[in-house]
C-alpha cells in the first residue's frame, strides 16, 4: 500500500496536460561492491531520455523510488553523467525517494543516454528480485526498471582478535590485532561507504588511543574513526576496494584491557551479521625494585640536579610504542622545574624513549618510533634539572603495562651556600659610568657541585644602575680551563650556563669573568648564587668618582670650508680612565654640524706613549664616530692617543670648528679647542705578528693610512714593495732584521720603519764539505698572493692550524704563507689564521679568524667561510628529550675585509669588526662584540651593532 503511495504521489508531481511520455532503456546494477540483502552498495541506473524528453534549466529533476525496505545510513551522494561527463548530483533521499538534479548552465538533450550513480545504498534486508521506478520533468510517465537481485548475505569468517603484544594485562595499553575474511557477497569499496565495524569487550577504554590501520595482503587499505564507547568503525582509504573472499586485518593502538576477558565483536556493512570471538585478559602485575637517586649533582634542598630513576618491567609489562605505552612517574611533593631539561629512557645503555615537559609534579615518558621495552627488563629514566623540594618525600612510577603505582624514598639534605664570595671591576676602570670587566670568585659548598646535563647555572645580580649597553658576554673558568658562559643580561641579572657535559665539584673555586659591564654612579652590591647553592649571597662592588680625558686637540690638514681633510686627534686619558679590547671599551667622537663622510676610509687608533697601533674606527653614524681596539688590547689610564681619521669632509660654513671626544672609560663629553692648521702626517707602520720556522721566516703587518702600500728591506738591502704577510725563504744562519714601511698615496714614506730582529739556527753541516761558494745577500722573496676564484693565502698567528681537503680528511700543518685553494677546509680550533684574499676589484683583504672550522668559497662580492665541523644531530621525535643545550659549532671573525661567516641558518657579511658565528639545534647565532654586520636569514637581513646578536631558528 506504501509503494502505492508514493507512486501515485510521482504521477501527480509530474504529470503534464498532454502528450506524457516516459524514460527508455532503464537498467539497475547494485552487484558492486554487494547485492547482498542489508550490504551497503552502490546502485548505477542507466536510462535514454524520449523524444521530447529535454531537461534543462534550475528544476529539472530525475526522479528515483527504490524498493521497499532500501536505507540510506551510509548515504554518498548521487552523480548524473552525460557520455561520461558529470552533468548534476542527487539530493538526500526523502523515504526510498531520490530527486536529481542538473548543474547550473548544464541540459540533457532528447533521446539521450544517461547514467545515475547513488552512492552508499543499503539494500533491502531480505532476499529477491526487485525493482524502482524512474520518471523526469519531461518524461512524467512512471517506468519501471528491469527487475535486479539482493541475495542472501553473507558472514565475515575465521574472527580472531590479539590482544598479548605488548600486554594482555588487567588494565594495561596495548594493541588489539583482529582478522576475518569477507564472505562471498563481503566485498567493500571506499566509493560505496563501506564500513567495518568493531565492539571491544565490556569495560575496554581507550585514554591513550592511537588510531586504527586496515591492512590487506600487508598494504595499508584504510584507518579508523575514534571511539564511541566500546565501538570503533573503520573506514576504506579513497577509491579503495576489497574483494569478496579476502583475508583483513585491523590493528588498532593504544587500547586499555578491561578488568577482565571478554568478547569482541566484527561485521562489515556488506556482511552485516555480527561475529564475535573471546578477547583474553590475564591478571596484571607490577614493576619491581624501583630506586631514585638524586645526588649528582646535588640532593640539598631546592637544588637544581638530575634525578635517575631505575626499575625492572613485570612479566605482563612488556610496552611498545604503536600501542602508545607510556612511563608514569611522580615527584616528591614541593617538586619544581624551571630548569626542566628533559628526560631519557634508556634499556641496556641504549636510548630507548624521552619525557614530555611535567604537569604539576608528575611526568610522563615514550619510547621512541617503533620502540619495545620486553617484559622482565630493567629500565633506567633521567630526569634532567629537577629541583629537589624543601625535604625528604616519596617519588612513585607505573607503566601503561604495569598500571599499579610503586613507590620508593627520596632523600633531601640541607643546603649550604657559596662561600668566598669576592668581585672586582677595577680592570680597566671602576670609575662610574665606565664600561669594565667584573671578575667574580668564589667556592661552591659541600653540596655545591654542578652539571650541565642537570641544566645546572649560576645566577649574579649586579648593583643597581648598573647597565650593558657594550655587554661582551661572560666566562665561567675553573682551574684555569673554561668551564662554560653566560647568556645575556636580564635587567641587572646574567644567568651562566656550563659547557656541554661539564661539571664542577663540590667544594671548587670558581672564576666568572663579565665583559662590557658599565659601571652604575655609585657603589653597590653584588650577589650571587648556583642552582646547587641557592641562597644569594653578597659582597660590595666599589664605585669611584669618574674623570674625563685631557689635553684633547684637533689638527686638519684643511681649514677650508667644504674641504676633503685628514683630521688628528689627541688626548691623554684620565686617572682612571684606563681601556681594554676585552672590556668592549671604546672611543666616541662627535664631529661639528654639517661634517659629511662620503670618501671615508676609516680611522686608526694610536698610543703615543707605547709607540703602537692598537685599534680601529667604525664607520660614521650622523656625525658620530666610534673607535674599537684591536684584539687583547689596553690603553692605561694616563696614556696618550692619536686618533687619525682620513677623507672627512669639513662642513659647508666657514669655521672655527670643534668636536668633542669620550671614552667609555671617561663618558663625559669634552669639547676640542678650534680646529687647528694640521702638518702633513707621514703612515706609521706596524709589524703585527711573525712566524719563524727553520730558515723561512714570515712577517704580518699594517698601516694607520689605508691607502698606504708598503715596502720591505732584509739586512739593510734596499727596499722593494711587499705585502703582508710576507716570506723570506732559505734564510741562512744567523742574525737577520727585517724592515718595513708604509708609503701614502702621496708618495711620503714612514721615516720610522718598523723594524725586526730575529736569529735563524745553523742546520748541520755534511761531512765532506764542496768547495765554498760566496754566499750572496739573499733577495726577498714575495709572499705568494692570492688568486681570484683560485685560492686564499694562510698563515698562522698563532698555535697550530690545520688543512685538510673536507674536515679531519687528509690534513698537514698550515705553513707560512701558504695558498690555499678554495673549497678545502680550514681548521682553526686550536689557534689563529690570518686569511689575505682579494676580490674581482683586485683589492687584497685580510682577517683572523679562530676558535673553529670552516670550509672556503669565494663569489664576486665576499669571500665565504662555512662552517663545516661536524654537528651533533639534533633531537627528533616527539618531543625532546632534552632542552638542555645541544652540541655546537663555531667561529670567531676579527678584521676588515669583504668577508661572509656562514651557519646552517644565516650568514653574516662584515665591513671591519669582531663577530662570532654558532651553528646549534637552536639555529644559528650571529654575535657583534665590535664592529657592524649584516645578518642574512631566508629573506631577511637585519643589521647587528657591538653588544647585539641574532638567533636565525631552523625552518619548522
Amino acid at each position: 500500500m506504501r509503494l502505492f503511495v508514493v507512486t501515485l504521489f510521482a504521477v501527480l508531481a509530474f504529470a503534464s496536460p498532454a502528450f506524457a511520455s516516459g524514460v527508455s532503456n532503464v537498467s539497475v546494477t547494485n552487484a558492486a561492491p554487494t547485492n547482498a540483502a542489508g550490504g551497503q552498495t552502490n546502485y548505477v541506473v542507466q536510462l535514454t531520455t524520449s523524444a521530447t524528453g529535454t531537461l534543462t534549466g534550475a528544476n529539472a529533476r530525475i526522479h528515483v523510488a527504490f524498493p521497499t525496505g532500501t536505507t540510506f545510513p551510509g548515504w554518498g551522494g548521487g552523480i548524473l553523467s552525460v557520455g561520461g561527463t558529470t552533468v548534476g548530483g542527487c539530493f538526500g533521499p526523502s523515504g526510498v525517494n531520490v530527486d536529481c538534479w542538473l548543474n547550473t548552465g548544464a541540459s540533457i538533450g532528447a533521446s539521450t543516454a544517461v547514467s545515475l550513480t547513488l552512492e552508499g545504498v543499503t539494500n533491502p534486508p531480505t532476499a529477491g528480485d526487485r525493482s524502482l521506478t524512474l520518471s523526469t520533468t519531461a518524461d512524467v510517465d512512471l517506468v519501471t526498471s528491469p527487475l535486479f537481485s539482493v541475495v542472501t548475505a553473507g558472514t565475515i569468517t575465521g574472527l580472531t582478535v590479539d590482544n598479548t603484544v605488548p600486554s594482555n594485562a588487567a588494565g594495561a595499553r596495548t594493541r588489539y590485532v583482529a582478522s576475518f575474511t569477507t564472505s562471498g557477497t563481503g566485498a567493500l569499496s571506499e566509493s560505496a561507504n563501506s564500513q567495518l565495524i568493531f565492539n571491544f569487550p565490556t569495560g575496554t577504554t581507550f585514554p591513550g588511543w592511537g588510531g586504527g590501520t586496515i591492512t590487506v595482503g600487508g598494504a595499508t587499505a584504510g584507518g579508523c574513526y575514534g571511539p564511541n564507547g566500546t565501538s570503533v568503525t573503520c573506514w576504506l582509504n579513497t577509491n579503495s576496494t576489497i574483494a569478496a573472499g579476502t583475508r583483513i586485518t585491523v590493528t588498532f593502538d593504544g587500547v586499555t584491557n578491561p578488568g577482565a576477558s571478554g568478547t569482541f565483536s566484527a561485521s562489515t556493512t556488506s556482511d552485516p551479521a555480527v561475529q564475535t570471538t573471546p578477547a583474553t585478559v590475564v591478571a596484571n602485575h607490577t614493576i619491581t625494585g624501583l630506586t631514585v637517586t638524586n645526588a649528582s649533582p646535588s640532593n640539598a634542598a631546592g637544588a637544581r640536579t638530575r634525578y635517575v630513576a631505575s626499575f625492572t618491567t613485570s612479566s605482563t609489562g612488556a610496552l611498545a610504542e604503536a600501542a602508545n605505552s607510556e612511563l608514569r612517574f611522580d615527584f616528591p611533593t614541593g617538586t619544581t622545574f624551571p630548569g626542566w631539561g628533559g628526560g631519557t629512557i634508556t634499556v641496556g645503555g641504549t636510548t630507548a624513549g624521552g619525557c614530555y615537559g611535567p604537569s604539576g609534579t608528575s611526568v610522563t615518558c615514550w619510547l621512541t618510533t617503533n620502540g619495545t621495552i620486553n617484559a622482565n627488563t630493567p629500565v633506567t629514566v633521567t630526569f634532567d634539572g629537577v629541583t629537589n623540594p624543601g625535604a625528604s618525600g616519596t617519588f612513585s612510577a607505573s607503566t601503561t603495562s604495569d598500571p599499579t603505582v610503586q613507590t620508593t624514598p627520596a632523600t633531601i639534605v640541607a643546603n649550604h651556600t657559596i662561600t668566598g664570595l669576592t668581585v672586582t671591576n677595577a680592570s680597566p676602570s671602576n670609575a662610574a659610568g665606565a664600561r669594565t670587566r667584573y671578575v667574580a670568585t668564589f667556592t661552591t659548598s659541600s653540596t655545591g657541585a654542578l652539571a650541565e646535563a642537570a641544566n645546572s647555572q649560576l645566577i649574579f645580580t649586579f648593583p643597581a644602575g648598573t647597565t650593558f649597553p657594550g655587554w661582551g658576554g661572560g666566562t665561567i673558568t675553573v682551574g684555569g680551563a673554561t668551564a662554560g658562559g653566560c647568556y645575556g643580561p636580564n635587567g641587572t641579572s646574567v644567568t651562566c650556563w656550563l659547557t656541554t657535559n661539564g661539571t664542577i665539584n663540590a667544594n671548587t673555586a670558581i672564576t666568572v669573568t663579565f665583559d662590557g659591564v658599565t659601571n652604575p654612579s655609585a657603589s653597590g652590591t653584588f650577589s650571587a648564587s648556583t642552582t646547587s647553592d641557592p641562597t644569594a649571597q653578597t659582597t660590595p662592588a666599589t664605585i669611584v668618582a669618574n674623570h674625563t680625558i685631557t689635553g684633547l686637540t684637533a689638527a686638519v690638514s684643511s681649514l677650508a670650508p667644504a674641504a676633503r681633510a685628514r683630521y688628528v686627534v689627541r688626548f691623554t686619558t684620565s686617572s682612571t680612565g684606563a681601556l681594554a679590547e676585552a672590556a668592549n671599551s671604546q672611543l666616541i667622537f662627535g664631529f661639528p654640524a654639517g661634517t659629511t663622510f662620503p670618501g671615508w676610509t676609516g680611522g686608526v687608533v694610536h698610543n703615543d706613549t707605547t709607540g703602537a697601533n692598537i685599534g680601529g674606527c667604525y664607520g660614521p653614524s650622523g656625525i658620530t664616530v666610534t673607535c674599537w681596539l684591536t684584539t687583547n688590547a689596553t690603553i692605561k689610564a694616563g696614556d696618550t692617543l692619536r686618533v687619525t681619521f682620513d677623507n672627512i669632509t669639513n662642513p659647508a660654513s666657514a669655521g672655527p670648528y670643534r668636536l668633542t671626544a669620550a671614552t667609555t672609560s671617561d663618558p663625559a663629553p669634552v669639547t676640542s679647542p678650534n680646529y687647528s692648521q694640521g702638518e702633513a702626517v707621514p703612515p706609521d707602520t706596524t709589524i703585527e705578528a711573525e712566524a719563524i720556522e727553520g730558515a723561512i721566516a714570515t712577517f704580518m703587518f699594517s698601516s694607520g693610512d689605508p691607502l698606504a702600500r708598503f715596502e720591505c728591506s732584509l739586512d739593510g738591502g734596499s727596499y722593494q714593495g711587499c705585502s703582508s704577510p710576507y716570506t723570506l725563504p732559505d734564510l741562512p744562519p744567523g742574525q737577520h732584521t727585517f724592515s718595513v714601511r708604509a708609503i701614502d698615496a702621496t708618495g711620503n714614506p714612514d721615516p720610522a720603519p718598523a723594524t725586526r730582529t730575529f736569529n735563524v739556527g745553523a742546520t748541520t753541516v755534511p761531512t765532506t764539505v764542496p768547495t765554498a761558494v760566496p754566499t750572496a745577500t739573499p733577495v726577498p722573496t714575495a709572499t705568494p698572493q692570492p688568486e681570484f676564484k683560485q685560492d686564499v693565502v694562510a698563515a698562522p698567528a698563532s698555535g697550530t692550524i690545520q688543512v685538510c681537503e673536507k674536515p679531519g680528511v687528509k690534513c698537514h700543518t698550515l705553513a707560512a704563507g701558504e695558498a690555499v685553494p678554495l673549497g678545502q677546509t680550514i681548521d682553526a680550533r686550536k689557534g689563529v689564521v690570518v686569511l689575505t684574499s682579494v676580490g674581482a676589484d683586485g683589492k687584497l683583504e685580510t682577517a683572523k679568524f679562530y676558535d673553529g672550522m670552516f670550509k672556503v668559497s669565494q663569489t664576486a662580492q665576499t669571500t665565504d667561510l662555512t662552517l663545516n665541523e661536524p654537528l651533533a644531530p639534533c633531537p627528533k621525535g616527539k618531543a625532546s628529550s632534552s632542552a638542555k643545550k645541544p652540541k655546537s659549532r663555531k667561529l670567531w671573525g676579527d678584521g676588515k675585509g669583504k668577508f661572509r661567516t656562514k651557519g646552517q641558518y644565516s650568514a653574516a657579511t662584515v665591513r671591519g669588526t669582531k663577530w662570532l658565528v654558532q651553528d646549534s639545534c637552536a639555529g644559528t647565532l650571529t654575535r657583534v662584540t665590535v664592529g657592524v654586520v649584516t645578518v642574512q636569514a631566508g629573506k631577511k637581513k637585519i643589521t647587528l651593532r657591538a653588544g647585539k646578536r641574532y638567533l636565525a631558528k631552523p625552518p619548522r
